[in-house]
């Protein structure tokens, strides 16, 4: 498997993973339900101009949001991007 971009919004209890193509979504999807801690919501939504999938993982407190980040850091091919609210906006607007 060669690195991919995951771009990651958290907010309160809910992480939104956007991942830069489906092929590379779905083993990250699988990777993440091998740890047994993730809850993955069931809204999956395939981008619409670019080749990738976006997720959202659900937090509580027996996993919290750097326990998150911490599992995503740890998997090589992953390369994690925090996205602002700002960033997110702007990509939005470009649609």
């Amino acid at each position: 498997m060669n690195a991919f971009n995951v771009w990651l919004r958290c907010l309160r209890d809910i992480c939104r993973v956007r991942v830069d193509e489906i092929e590379n979504a779905k083993w990250l999807l699988d990777r993440l339900s091998q740890s047994g801690n993730v809850r993955i919501s069931a809204q999956f939504s395939t981008l619409e101009k670019l080749s990738g999938l976006r997720f959202e993982v659900l937090l509580s407190p027996r996993f919290s949001r750097s326990e998150f980040v911490r599992l995503l850091a740890a998997i090589p091919e992953a390369n994690l991007k925090m996205e602002s609210e700002r960033e997110s906006a702007m990509r939005l607007a470009e649609r």
